[in-house]
């Protein structure tokens, strides 16, 4: 049972990540961060340009920052409600399935399927 919860963690994370949008949300705020890095570097304008340029993007980076944490903080609620469930009905104690998910092997076997995954949904949608 203990794994069979901690994959139902695993299987719960990834869908929240998802359908949360965390990713794309962490990629708008690295593209805006990056336009703020080139107007700081864009010789064509001045001083006060690139001051406006870069004090708007540090207020839209800390929305980001503010959507970034709600999205995260949700997500791993998503993801403990499945060990907390079967701690609180007995099925399975979070220690041991918090153990388990902290093994190496896990960890390895874990990554390297949902990298794989990953992978093959963009060769699959791109075939499309």
């Amino acid at each position: 049972m203990i794994v069979a919860v901690g994959l139902t963690a695993v299987v719960a994370f990834v869908l929240a990540l998802v359908a949360l949008r965390l990713i794309p949300t962490a990629i708008s705020a690295i593209n805006i961060a990056s336009a703020a890095v080139a107007a700081m570097r864009d010789p064509s304008l001045n001083e006060e340009a690139r001051e406006t340029a870069v004090q708007r993007a540090s207020l839209r980076l800390f929305g980001y920052f503010g959507q970034i944490l709600w999205r995260f903080l949700t997500i791993l609620a998503i993801s403990a409600a499945p060990i907390l469930t079967a701690n609180a009905l007995g099925l399975a104690e979070t220690e041991a399935v918090t153990a388990w998910l902290l093994r190496w092997d896990v960890i390895i076997i874990l990554s390297v399927s949902l990298i794989a995954l990953w992978y093959l949904k963009g060769r699959v949608w791109t075939l499309k």
